[in-house]
């Protein structure tokens, strides 16, 4: 579910827009969440065995495994939290068999509220399947109060796979095959693309069933406008106002630098062009998997929810993705690094931390530095104070004051 963050208390004390309005602008509206935040939880949780995907409504986290849906408070502590814990409902894909015969995997889910109705739409598939023989990828709606289900429907010529679902504002749908694209060709862009499908939600609000319509398929390009390969398809979420899709990729057996070419994919959506890609192992933008012997890390599913209201034990930031360890290890029931990503540069000149990385944890002691770090589309937030040194901003950053006034170049 999309969720536009709403004003705080902070004062605003300044917008800069610094950079003409166009496409790769517009999609540059502070929806960049760039910054690794930092990891939580890390290790095995009683959720994480053979997990797929995350979701959210304004109160819970909906969390998929290979055979289970899980529905959990956001006030919990998601490194404990269980089937007993007060408010979690967990449902097997065994509970669903009846509506859904044949299928044995889900996916990555997103949720959509339609006539006052919040849905929770789960990719499902069969892992068996080809695309001449065996079931189409298809998606399951079921209810987000108690998780029953409401009707599935099949994605018109996307064969058998059917990994990830991402649902923009007007209720449109975005899924893919597994392989997108192909690295060595040249625009026009060859093998699957991106699939856009438009869902009858007045249908399924008002008879309870729906069906699809095709709509068009995209191909995405790197930023230097080259046809951009994502290999295992595994999550993807619009940003608020849609002007981003946030994309995750890559496999457990990932090997010979395909895991640097994976990772996240931020594509601006008026032109499908890539405008951002995770980094793996350095950087601000980090998120670190290592497949193969002897961890088989695998990246997964992703969700976009503003959670800096501290309202989420040990949580915070925008983005959020989840890493899966598939080791094979007696007892182990799944381990899980589940990342955490904001657009939030801090800057604190009262600080007394030896680290400066514009993290919370680690704020840096001037304005200046807090610049020179940001991104187009960051949120440069200064806790309250004295800043006189004057700065110049050159790109389109949004500043914040948080605990007091802060007063720049005075």
């Amino acid at each position: 579910m999309i969720n536009q963050p709403r004003p705080s208390t902070r004062w605003w004390i300044v917008l800069v827009l610094a950079v003409a309005l166009g496409g790769e602008a517009r999609a540059q509206l502070f929806e960049s969440y760039y910054m690794h935040e930092g990891n939580y939880p890390v290790g095995e949780t009683p959720w994480s065995d053979d997990i797929q995907g995350l979701a959210h409504d304004d109160h819970n986290w909906f969390i998929t495994t290979t055979h289970f849906i899980w529905k959990i408070p956001v006030t919990l502590d998601l490194a404990t939290a269980g089937v007993l814990s007060p408010g979690v409902i967990r449902r097997s894909i065994g509970e669903y068999i009846q509506q859904i015969p044949g299928y044995n995997h889900f996916g990555d889910p997103d949720t959509y509220t339609y006539a006052g109705v919040d849905y929770l739409v789960v990719p499902i598939e069969n892992g068996e399947s080809t695309c001449s023989t065996g079931l189409p990828g298809a998606v399951m709606f079921v209810l987000c109060s108690d998780l029953s289900y409401v009707w599935h429907a099949a994605f018109p010529g996307q064969c058998n796979d059917a990994g990830w679902v991402a649902i923009d504002d007007l209720g449109f749908m975005m899924s893919s095959r597994q392989h997108v694209g192909n690295r060595i060709s040249l625009p026009p862009c060859q093998g699957d693309g991106l699939r856009y499908y438009a869902f009858e939600w007045d249908a399924l609000s008002t008879t309870g069933q729906g069906n699809f319509q095709f709509i068009q398929e995209v191909h995405p390009t790197d930023e230097l406008g080259d046809c951009l390969e994502m290999v295992t398809m595994q999550g993807g979420e619009f940003s608020p106002g849609d002007g981003l899709l946030y994309l995750v990729s890559g496999f457990y057996d990932d090997e010979d630098g395909l895991e640097d070419r994976e990772g996240i994919h931020v594509l601006d959506t008026s032109t499908y062009r890539r405008v951002q890609h995770s980094t793996r192992g350095f950087g601000h933008f980090d998120y670190y998997y290592d497949p193969g012997f002897p961890t088989y890390e695998e990246p997964e599913g992703l969700t976009i929810w503003n959670l800096d209201d501290g309202r989420a034990p040990g949580i915070f930031g925008q983005l959020h993705v989840f890493v899966s360890d598939n080791d094979i290890d007696i007892g182990d029931s799944g381990d899980v690094d589940f990342k955490h990503y904001t657009r939030a540069v801090r800057v604190d000149a009262t600080s007394g931390a030896s680290c400066q990385n514009g993290s919370q944890a680690c704020p840096f002691h001037t304005l200046a530095a807090g610049v020179a770090f940001a991104w187009s589309g960051a949120e440069i937030r200064i806790r309250g104070g004295s800043y006189p040194d004057p700065i110049s901003i050159s790109q389109r950053v949004r500043l914040s004051a948080e605990n007091g006034v802060a007063r720049v170049g005075e």
